[in-house]
């Protein structure tokens, strides 16, 4: 699902379409907010979407949404198709900058990739550090998200591993990364989980949303 503009993070359709609980939703959603936007802008973007996923499982489902993780990284190399870790059922809002370096973000669904298996936990032991970016039969099932490369991206994924009709239906992903390895490729990552009746803390959400104050601002790839 992709979708432009931080006027999109609030509405109902993303919970849906995220949090997914069949395969007639597709598990991720792509917002682009410009090339203008800033780590400040991206970082209040995943939360507020955090709250409006939360606000929405909460009303549907009775459980709150918590922070597991909130990070910075720079990715600098192509990871294999795999699912983070962390709880059974969660969440990834992944904030790109602006970068020069060239990226390929890859999507499988999860119980389709795992379908030959005797189960999703069986499948993913078989190759716990992850599944090769070029094997074949995951190739064929994956769906590319488009990003603009020069434009500062929230992609949010469904990270869950549960079995089908038992939670949220998950995802597979895979990222290539190529160009400069000196160039930065900064990347803001927010895993969240469900936990029942779970209230929601801004206090868990602020150092994340005030250190970002003293950096230097990303600038778009000329």
């Amino acid at each position: 699902m992709l979708v432009h503009g931080a006027a999109s993070l609030d509405h109902p359709s993303l919970h849906g379409a995220i949090l997914r609980r069949d395969e007639g939703q597709p598990g991720w959603a792509c917002i682009d907010l410009g090339p203008h936007a800033g780590a400040r802008e991206l970082r209040e973007a995943q939360h507020r979407l955090a709250r409006a996923l939360d606000l929405q499982e909460r009303r549907l489902h009775g459980r709150g949404l918590v922070p597991t993780a909130l990070t910075f990284f720079d990715q600098g190399e192509t990871t294999p198709f795999h699912v983070d870790g962390g709880p059974d059922e969660s969440v990834l809002l992944l904030g790109y900058e602006p970068s020069a370096r060239t990226s390929r973000l890859r999507v499988v669904d999860l119980p389709h990739a795992a379908a030959e298996a005797l189960s999703i936990a069986a499948y993913l032991a078989s190759r716990p550090n992850g599944f090769p970016a070029d094997d074949p039969r995951l190739s064929t099932l994956a769906i590319d998200i488009p990003r603009d490369p020069a434009h500062f991206v929230l992609v949010a994924l469904c990270n869950s591993v549960m079995e089908p009709g038992r939670g949220w239906r998950g995802l597979l992903h895979q990222a290539t990364v190529g160009g400069d390895p000196s160039a930065p490729r900064g990347v803001h990552t927010v895993h969240l989980r469900a936990v029942a009746e779970a209230p929601w803390s801004e206090d868990a959400w602020r150092p994340y949303l005030d250190e970002v104050g003293a950096w230097p601002a990303a600038t778009a790839p000329e």
